[in-house]
């Protein structure tokens, strides 16, 4: 799951910034055999928002919460970044990830610290 959700350092940084939005996959702390364990899971979490669940959203579930000026798709030749997120107002502003969620995740942290959205 998780080349297909944010990583666990992007979905701190999403709630950080004051993402809300609920989705499909949550990032949450477990107790198994007396052991702490990150995973992300499909179910809401038990404790809900807490320091021990984190949303973990999907590309489409970035797609949609990012603004029209925003492109997206697959990088030729960059290497083994692959996809690209764009913010098309800003010269040279590509963001690239070796996948589609981190590169959208980023484009949304980005735009977020610069309080474009």
């Amino acid at each position: 799951m998780n080349k297909h959700t944010v990583d666990l350092k992007r979905a701190k940084k999403l709630k950080e910034l004051g993402w809300e939005k609920e989705t499909l996959f949550w990032w949450e702390s477990k107790r198994i055999n007396g052991i702490s364990r990150w995973d992300v899971y499909r179910e809401l979490p038990s404790v809900y928002p807490s320091k021990f669940s984190y949303s973990a959203p999907i590309a489409s579930e970035l797609l949609k919460e990012l603004p029209d000026f925003v492109t997206f798709g697959k990088a030729p030749r960059t290497g083994g970044k692959r996809y690209y997120a764009d913010y098309i107002h800003k010269k040279d502003n590509n963001i690239y990830a070796d996948t589609p969620v981190k590169a959208l995740a980023d484009m949304w942290i980005y735009l977020k610290e610069e309080g474009l959205i």
